[in-house]
């Protein structure tokens, strides 16, 4: 909005880093309230904006309308240019903090992921994808998972003890990002091991010499603030059937026979 603005004729831009007031004044009226002009102090826009409650007072009285312009000027003296390097800035921050936001549930809500209750602009410019695999971790990934762990803490860890969610040769895999685990085996089998974040990478080499890579994984709870268990996985599971030959073979997925990766909310496109 800030950029399209700048380059209109006969509007003015400046900004103030104190300012927190949101005020609107004409010849005749003003406006004085707490809702921003746009979503973005919520990181929410279009149809996410329900729910939320704001105030604002309109005022046609003269005096407070004075008032009103002499409190604006006073800002407008103290005020800035805003730069190039600042909008880009902000569109930055913007991106990132779209990225962070919660399903709009009503308040104390604790219902859990249900991607059938979701639309394209609830998933938009989130990162969270759907990785599918038909391909399980090689027994030389487990070993140098081990061996990475004990050099790490300096004990020697146990062929039994649990490995964390690991991705064998996925080096394409989105940092930073949420990752829904699904299995889909060769006769049609589905199953949902849960929702992982990467964290970090190993590399190792195989006993025939060629390199290796592990993405490695924390496991959450969560996805956009809604719960994320063993019923909300199986029901995740249960939704993608009728259309998961559709999603694995979409050329919107990224990867091989052994494992893709897709975007969420193309998924929940594809089922429509």
């Amino acid at each position: 909005m800030i950029d399209a603005l700048r380059n209109k004729k006969g509007i003015l831009l400046k900004q103030h880093d104190r300012l927190h007031a949101k005020v609107i004044v004409g010849g005749r009226r003003a406006l004085v309230g707490s809702a921003n002009l746009s979503g973005n102090g919520l990181n929410l826009e279009g149809n996410e904006m329900s729910g939320w409650e704001e105030a604002g007072l309109v005022t046609t009285d003269p005096k407070q309308i004075g008032a009103i312009k002499e409190w604006f000027t006073m800002i407008w003296k103290s005020s800035r240019a805003i730069t190039d390097a600042e909008v880009e800035d902000a569109r930055c921050k913007w991106k990132e903090r779209r990225a962070t936001r919660v399903k709009n549930d009503p308040p104390n809500s604790r219902s859990g992921f249900l991607l059938k209750e979701l639309g394209s602009e609830e998933l938009a410019d989130r990162p969270i994808y759907l990785t599918i695999y038909r391909d399980w971790i090689s027994d030389e990934a487990k070993r140098a998972c081990r061996m990475y762990e004990e050099e790490l803490t300096g004990q020697q860890t146990s062929k039994s003890a649990k490995l964390p969610p690991m991705y064998e040769n996925w080096p394409e895999l989105p940092k930073e990002a949420q990752l829904i685990d699904l299995y889909y085996g060769p006769r049609g089998a589905l199953r949902c091991y849960g929702v992982f974040t990467r964290t970090h990478d190993i590399k190792f080499t195989y006993l025939a010499g060629s390199k290796g890579h592990l993405a490695v994984c924390r496991r959450d709870d969560k996805i956009m603030g809604c719960l994320f268990g063993v019923k909300e996985s199986q029901r995740f599971a249960e939704d993608l059937r009728p259309c998961i030959e559709k999603i694995w073979n979409s050329d919107l997925a990224v990867g091989d026979d052994g494992g893709k990766f897709i975007r969420l909310a193309d998924v929940a496109e594809m089922l429509g």
